[in-house]
């Protein structure tokens, strides 16, 4: 053993004198550090119980794969996460082309549509349950499931859903138009896993197993709608309310998406994905005595495996993206104002909710912190203008004799310049041809040629015999 330490003891004295190993060793640690650091995940909060909406990810044309938002997937070419949070998503697409004249003139005006950078940014709402909506009757709905240990008893009451999705492009990110891309949205039902308002043990009677509305709770999407779509919104700088308007025809080609009507239905999928199963009750080949089935049915309360506690939508981007308008002179793009869309969704979801929740984001739970219907700030289209110094100079002068005349008091002040110069104009022109005894005004307009009024040399001529 003595052997032993002094062996250990000798290698720990060779390691700290030789400086070589010492930052080896230390490099290993910093590298495995910060390994495990990136290897380490962030959980997202749940949030309150109900139903939570959140970004998914982003597919790039039809077959193409969502690439998921929180994990960051990689992009194609050019394109990157600009943010990846939940209720936030950015993406972004960087700029590739490099000589804006040859592409201006090999392209046209499309040039910065096709190859200039963009950013398009996907703003979800938290989903709020109504707990007395307007307009609309309270439902129950009750049905039993037979499983392998007895008969199961769901009570759902059917709800109404609301939240707002935001699509926007951010201002001064560029121009380009953003073509056939699915944005990805996942509806999920959220409980608080360990809280119940009672004891569960309290529903089991005799050889009945019943899960009553007391006991387990959850909800599962039943279908969606577009309850109110706006595009190209903007606030009314005179009402401030929010109003939807185009600059000019054009710019409805570049706020194109899908769906995008009021009443338009949302189709809801058991996954993101580019293809997809009609799950129709020809095809599926199984009975509701299907023990397959009848396990898939009694762990969440579904009354149909083909429904899902977890539900994914989408939003089509046909073409959507920044518009440039031309506002030089004679029609040119020497002068332009770029137009970054928002475009506006309310999404409306039927829910089944069972069960009793501990703390339910509902309408009234939710206001009762402070939050209603009028505090989500709608995101509206924004602007940005580039003059060149002639317009800007054209502008300026326009801009100044319509502001002149727009004043009331500016014309009275050019009544009453004209009518001087009419009447002064009348005056000189009396005194011209009739002369004045007292002062010829002809005499003192030019005083280097004398005048002699008509009454003075009637006079002279009078003196000197001139008349007869």
């Amino acid at each position: 053993m003595k052997n032993d330490g002094n062996f250990a003891t000798n290698i720990f004295n060779n390691v700290m004198k030789n400086k070589k190993i010492l930052v080896i060793i230390a490099f290993f640690v910093i590298v495995f550090g910060a390994i495990s650091s990136t290897l380490q995940t962030a959980n997202l909060i749940v949030g309150p119980e109900g139903i939570r909406a959140l970004n998914y990810g982003v597919q790039f044309g039809t077959t193409g794969s969502v690439l998921k938002a929180s994990t960051a997937e990689t992009l194609p070419s050019k394109f990157f996460w600009s943010d990846n949070s939940p209720s936030s998503t950015v993406i972004g697409r960087s700029q590739v082309v490099d000589n804006l004249l040859l592409n201006y003139f090999l392209y046209g005006t499309d040039y910065a549509y096709k190859g200039g950078s963009s950013k398009i940014r996907s703003e979800i709402q938290h989903p709020v349950i109504q707990s007395d909506p307007i307009g609309v009757s309270p439902q129950t709905i009750e049905y039993y499931q037979q499983t392998s240990k007895g008969i199961k008893q769901v009570v759902c009451q059917i709800k109404p859903v609301d939240f707002v999705i935001q699509i926007s492009a951010v201002t001064g990110s560029g121009a380009y138009t953003w073509k056939d891309v699915n944005l990805w949205y996942v509806l999920d039902s959220v409980v608080w896993q360990n809280a119940f308002i009672s004891n569960p043990s309290d529903n089991i009677s005799n050889s009945t197993l019943k899960f009553s509305t007391s006991s387990y709770r959850g909800a599962y999407p039943i279908i969606a709608w577009i309850e109110g779509y706006k595009d190209n919104i903007y606030t009314d700088s005179v009402t401030n309310t929010i109003k939807t308007g185009y600059p000019d025809d054009k710019t409805y080609n570049y706020v194109q998406t899908n769906p995008s009507l009021e009443g338009r239905y949302i189709d809801l999928y058991s996954a993101a994905s580019g293809t997809y199963d009609l799950a129709l009750s020809s095809e599926s080949g199984e009975s509701i005595s299907d023990a397959n089935v009848k396990q898939k049915c009694s762990p969440n309360n579904l009354p149909d495996n083909r429904l899902s506690t977890t539900a994914y939508m989408k939003i089509g981007l046909t073409n959507f993206g920044a518009y440039v308008q031309p506002t030089g002179i004679f029609g040119s793009y020497s002068s332009s104002t770029t137009w970054y869309p928002s475009t506006y969704y309310r999404i409306r979801v039927v829910y089944a909710i069972y069960g009793e929740y501990v703390y339910q984001w509902n309408s009234a739970n939710a206001g009762n912190v402070g939050y209603n219907n009028n505090t989500w700030q709608v995101r509206t289209t924004t602007t940005n203008t580039n003059i060149d110094p002639i317009t800007g100079a054209w502008n300026a002068a326009v801009k100044g004799w319509n502001d002149f005349w727009s004043n009331p008091f500016s014309g009275i002040g050019v009544a009453v310049f004209f009518l001087i110069i009419i009447f002064g104009g009348i005056i000189l022109l009396l005194f011209w041809f009739k002369g004045n005894p007292k002062g010829d005004i002809r005499t003192i307009i030019s005083p280097k040629k004398s005048y002699i009024p008509q009454w003075k040399l009637s006079h002279n001529n009078m003196l000197s015999g001139g008349w007869r």
